[in-house]
């Protein structure tokens, strides 16, 4: 079993929920993206969790922070960002389109 380990855990990719456990930089969270992991546009150190990127506001149900996805990503990358749509939890699933 260990011998497939990274077979394996090359085919999964996240479900984003309040985006917690995601790592903006490393994880696969964005389906259309080569790999589901975005390039950024300037090098960082430091992971930025997905949940930075998210926008809560108490009147309204949590969206995207486009203004702080604009510092990070380009147009190409910023295009799948919106579509993706924001569960209660962050979920590791299959990937099942490779």
């Amino acid at each position: 079993m260990l011998k497939y380990k990274h077979h394996i855990l090359d085919r999964l990719s996240w479900s984003v929920g309040d985006g917690t456990r995601i790592d903006a930089f490393k994880d696969r969270w964005i389906p259309g993206q080569v790999d589901g992991v975005p390039i950024p546009r300037h090098p960082n150190p430091h992971p930025l969790l997905v949940s930075n990127l998210i926008r809560l506001d108490l009147q309204v149900h949590p969206c995207w922070n486009r203004e702080v996805l604009q510092m990070w990503w380009d147009e190409d990358t910023m295009a799948n960002i919106p579509n993706i749509r924001l569960a209660s939890r962050d979920t590791s699933c299959w990937n099942l389109e490779e």
